[in-house]
């Protein structure tokens, strides 16, 4: 009996001696700070913070320390805990000497007041990194992030002028070309579409201008010509944000023989102008026999200028949608012209993906010309081809949904007025 009562109370202390070796086996820094990556990459914030926090509190001096600081800070950022992160990057700054280290927690600082919508002190943190540093990649940076939160206040020339010093220090103090040439494009195009925003479009088109004279006098630049493209394509959008449909169809019409636009662009500047035009002529139910001639026109134009497209297909649809009122039987050649092409899509898919966007683009031609059932026979097929696909059967549910509330739609008595 005694011999028991030994060997029970030798069993007790051997459990005691592994639960509190598993225990410290558990808090130490590796398996602290494995806890809070662990629950950060998992995306429990609230858990990785108070991991992170224990660690850097029981750890201090631990080379995994900075890391900790960041992922922690990182944390509070996704749970929009602004001021705790604030913390954070003021406790790094506190903690770290390099001025790398220093610099960023600046930028990050200036980043949460921006985030709350604290415009000056968001200024005066990046301003400190402006102030404190001749090192370009920093004053180029901080400087940005200034531009973009006077923008986001609307203050929007303030903002140019923070874009303005960008440029400046392109043309005087960043030796490689590329990079020098970068900045300038970028900062003139993003100085376009905070002023585009803010409903300034004369200032933006000036801010485009200049950014295709930077691109036009750049040579032997990876993605000049595409920069010379996106300014112009810009500056002409502004007509069509300022809600000048007939401007902005005007110059989408002569982009057709500019220089800077790409041959593979041409049809979508085409759309453009059907688009600018159909704003600016309101209710298709209220045009006149002359203004569909305009758009059958112009959807003609993509079919004999860029027939073996999606353009040119698409136009077909357009075509018939158009005129099926008017000359049923034309209108059903372009349909049946289009299905045409959109099954040997199907049967001769260019990619994985392209047949079942065929299947729905048939679906969408015949919606365009009222043909439910035809249109649900698609959608059926679809359903037996793309089964195992949801995002394909979400869409054939709604589209299902909408077709039906067409056809009940059309079955109830019109209203007399």
């Amino acid at each position: 009996m005694v011999q028991k009562i030994r060997f029970a109370n030798l069993c007790i202390i051997v459990g005691v001696i592994i639960a509190a070796a598993m225990g410290c086996a558990q808090n130490t820094p590796e398996a602290v700070f494995n806890r809070g990556v662990k629950h950060y990459q998992e995306g429990d914030m609230i858990a990785a913070s108070i991991y992170l926090d224990d660690f850097i509190t029981k750890f201090p001096d631990d080379e995994r320390a900075l890391d900790a600081y960041g992922l922690l800070a990182n944390s509070y950022l996704q749970m929009r805990d602004f001021g705790s992160a604030r913390g954070v990057y003021q406790d790094i700054a506190a903690n770290y000497a390099e001025a790398d280290i220093i610099y960023n927690c600046s930028m990050q600082i200036g980043t949460t007041y921006a985030s709350e919508g604290n415009l000056p002190l968001a200024v005066a943190a990046f301003q400190s990194v402006i102030d404190a540093t001749d090192n370009v990649s920093w004053r180029v940076n901080a400087n940005w992030r200034t531009a973009e939160a006077y923008g986001s206040a609307k203050e929007t020339d303030a903002a140019k002028q923070y874009f303005d010093e960008i440029i400046k220090i392109a043309d005087t103090e960043v030796e490689d070309a590329t990079q020098a040439y970068g900045l300038k494009i970028s900062a003139y195009e993003r100085a376009g579409l905070i002023y585009q925003a803010s409903k300034q479009f004369e200032k933006a088109r000036d801010a485009y201008r200049k950014s295709l004279d930077v691109a036009k006098s750049a040579t032997g630049i990876p993605g000049v010509t595409e920069a010379r493209q996106s300014a112009v394509l810009k500056w002409a959008h502004t007509y069509a944000f300022a809600n000048d449909f007939i401007t902005a169809a005007t110059l989408y019409d002569h982009l057709q023989n500019n220089q800077y636009i790409q041959e593979s662009v041409k049809p979508q500047v085409v759309v453009w102008k059907i688009e600018s035009l159909r704003s600016m002529l309101g209710n298709e139910q209220e045009y006149s026999p002359e203004e569909v001639a305009v758009f059958v026109h112009e959807h003609q134009r993509l079919i004999n200028d860029y027939d073996n497209t999606d353009y040119g297909t698409s136009a077909r649809v357009e075509i018939a949608r158009l005129i099926k009122d008017s000359t049923p039987e034309v209108a059903n050649q372009y349909l049946d012209e289009a299905i045409e092409r959109f099954e040997k899509i199907i049967a001769e898919p260019p990619s994985v993906e392209r047949p079942v966007l065929a299947m729905f683009q048939i679906v969408d031609a015949y919606i365009k010309m009222e043909r439910w059932d035809d249109a649900k026979k698609t959608l059926d097929r679809i359903k037996l081809t793309y089964s195992d696909v949801p995002q394909a059967m979400q869409e054939v549910q709604r589209l299902v949904q909408f077709i039906e509330s067409k056809k009940a739609q059309a079955t109830q008595p019109a209203k007399v007025e």
